[in-house]
């Protein structure tokens, strides 16, 4: 009979509930976020809250605790008395991967002795999961939800009477995502080579992949050949780390640290933030071996010192040369065997000469001693890292062939190399040619050309000018000889590549200062028509000048030099 009533009241609860479903609503939070990355076999917590906002139970309910007081009065009254009705709103349920795993908490009330409910509060929730069995490298998740109910009993003075539970829907969700890591995450070492001379140096690549499908990154330790230790983090799923990383100076390995025949021993080992670890070893060899150096200069011809003017007064003299026209930037690059650029080496620079007798310095040994002819310049060498030095040669006044010579050390290595020629002219030079009347002399044994001792010296190397020195120098020689039956005697003009005359093979001579760049000529003072010591030239020039001021004024200006009598000529600049 009991059982009877029991279903009778159940079913009527059933249809109760049934249309009180929607009236129910909650809330579910997981909080702190728990880890998206765990590693096989073991466990983590999920914790947080959840409250139940609204709930609707049968209004009468309480009242049937009462049933039995209409029971006959053969049994006690006080057997059939309620102490309290106990009954729950919803309850707390977990699941893993949309398996129900079982509850975890409720949300309940009492009516009767004590009174209370949980509607509307906040309550506490925590819950191991656990990930045996759980493919590594295999994506979760995890889910707690408030599943809305109906349950009720009533407790009498000696016994408990239940009414069964019907279940709704599920009210409120909270979900969490999580990886299983994989146990082995891979590791490797890749050296830049695996042979390497003292003055070599290493480069090394480690690269880590931790196969988590979350990208959860680790640590790496790198083991050195001396020993040392030094580590580096890495973020994301994959990373490449290189010597740089590990806090090698300018990211490599100097093999010079180690002797030849000695082996270089690598170690690295990685622990990913899920706690998995691999390791990896690479070795290299030290083998004997040497540098690869070259020295380029940006330009090999450049020309000589010329800053000099002739004629201050002169408005038209041009006084200035840049620099850099007498000067050019020398790149010295440095590198190991292999290709790899050499930092922090030793470098000297010495310029020597590439031919004693460039341009026109014809010099007899038994006339001159060579050896004391000016070389060019040299700056200070400066490391531009990446195994780049530079420097700046700068030639002198005369005109010159020389190179550059590097002496290199580094870590017992050296290296001893020589520049291309560089070359130091004034380009666009031409021989003036001397017709008859006219007489070209001025030609010695220090720079040759033709002279009137019969005694010339083959090539003629003394009468170079530029090339409007030529027309206008060529017209005048015309004019000269058609306006007074007489050639000219045609001194030094400049050498064939310009720069500074040496006299006489003098280096320090202070002569023919001027002579650098084609555009002045010394003469005589008299004329192929005149033996006698005068000045017929310098009148017959003034003359013409006046005769023909539109071709020779703007283009010529004259004086007479030296105070000597035996060297008194006269010095014609044009402009």
């Amino acid at each position: 009979m009991l059982f009877l009533l029991r279903i009778i009241i159940l079913s009527s609860m059933l249809c109760f509930f049934q249309g009180n479903t929607y009236a129910s609503t909650g809330q579910v939070n997981i909080i702190p976020s728990p880890p998206t990355v765990v590693a096989p076999n073991t466990a983590f917590n999920i914790t947080g809250n959840y409250v139940l906002l609204i709930d609707t139970v049968p209004s009468n309910a309480g009242r049937d605790c009462g049933f039995y007081s209409i029971a006959p009065p053969v049994f006690s009254p006080s057997y059939w008395d309620w102490i309290f009705w106990s009954g729950e709103y919803a309850t707390l349920h977990y699941s893993i991967d949309g398996v129900d795993r079982g509850q975890i908490g409720l949300v309940g009330y009492s009516r009767g002795i004590n009174p209370s409910s949980d509607l509307g509060k906040t309550l506490n929730f925590s819950v191991p999961i656990n990930t045996s069995g759980m493919q590594p490298g295999s994506v979760h998740t995890a889910s707690v939800f408030i599943q809305d109910t109906y349950a009720a009993g009533c407790y009498y003075v000696g016994w408990y009477l239940s009414w069964g539970r019907a279940i709704g829907p599920v009210i409120a969700i909270a979900t969490h995502q999580f990886t299983i890591a994989n146990p082995t995450p891979n590791i490797s070492i890749n050296l830049g080579k695996p042979s390497l001379t003292p003055c070599d140096t290493e480069i090394g690549k480690i690269t880590v992949t931790s196969n988590d499908p979350a990208p959860n990154g680790g640590t790496v330790s790198l083991t050195f050949p001396d020993g040392t230790t030094a580590s580096a983090t890495f973020a994301g799923k994959t990373a490449t780390l290189t010597f740089a990383d590990f806090g090698l100076p300018n990211g490599y390995l100097d093999g010079g640290a180690h002797p030849a025949g000695s082996t270089l021993n690598f170690t690295a080992s990685v622990t990913t933030t899920a706690g998995q670890t691999a390791s990896a070893t690479a070795t290299a060899n030290v083998i004997a071996g040497g540098l690869n150096v070259t020295v380029v200069p940006t330009k090999t011809s450049i020309e000589p010192n010329i800053h000099w003017c002739p004629d201050a007064k002169n408005p038209k003299c041009r006084r200035s040369q840049k620099l850099s026209a007498r000067s050019t930037p020398l790149n010295i690059n440095v590198q190991d065997s292999s290709g790899l650029p050499v930092v922090g080496a030793n470098i000297s620079l010495t310029v020597e000469r590439v031919s004693t007798k460039f341009g026109g310095h014809n010099h007899d040994t038994s006339t001159v001693a060579t050896s004391t002819r000016p070389l060019g310049s040299i700056s200070k060498v400066a490391d531009k890292g990446q195994g780049l030095y530079t420097a700046t040669y700068t030639a002198t006044e005369f005109s010159s062939e020389d190179k550059v010579r590097a002496k290199v050390d580094f870590q017992g290595c050296s290296a001893n190399v020589v520049s291309p020629p560089i070359t130091a002219q004034i380009f666009g030079l031409s021989w003036l040619q001397v017709p008859a009347p006219h007489v070209a002399i001025g030609g010695t044994v220090a720079h040759h050309g033709p002279n009137n001792k019969n005694n010339p010296t083959t090539p003629d190397n003394n009468h170079w000018v530029t090339l409007k020195t030529n027309n206008t120098m060529s017209y005048l020689m015309t004019l000269y000889s058609l306006s007074y039956g007489a050639g000219l005697y045609i001194n030094d003009a400049s050498l064939p590549f310009g720069g500074k005359f040496d006299v006489n093979g003098r280096w320090v001579e202070r002569d023919h200062k001027t002579h650098r760049r084609g555009i002045d000529i010394d003469m005589r003072l008299y004329d192929t028509a005149n033996t006698a010591s005068n000045e017929t030239v310098l009148a017959n020039f003034k003359a013409l000048e006046k005769t023909h001021p539109e071709s020779l004024a703007p283009f010529i200006s004259y004086k007479i030099h030296s105070k000597k009598t035996l060297n008194k000529h006269l010095h014609v600049y044009f402009w």
